[in-house]
């Protein structure tokens, strides 16, 4: 990741992070160490996260658009993620 650290930046990391949590009733990772993150930043992540918490019984089909703002906020590069404005 970049440095120096864009506290704004982290900040639309942490709401996708607890988006999700909401549209899919379970976390996306327990800490940056965790294999899930490492999977999550990986080229194509996010929809194998989302294809295996769903295989796991968890969240409904999301809509093209959910997808659309999880994947934007959920960008591994923080200059990449839309800004708060």
């Amino acid at each position: 990741l970049e440095l120096p650290h864009d506290p704004w930046a982290a900040d639309v990391w942490s709401v996708g992070v607890v988006l999700f949590t909401c549209l899919m009733g379970c976390g996306l990772y327990s800490s940056p160490r965790d294999s899930a993150f490492a999977a999550l930043v990986a080229p194509g992540g996010l929809a194998r996260c989302i294809e295996q918490r769903r295989r796991q019984g968890y969240g409904k089909p999301l809509s093209a658009g959910a997808l659309e703002l999880l994947s934007s906020l959920l960008r591994p590069q923080p200059r990449e993620r839309p800004s708060l404005e």
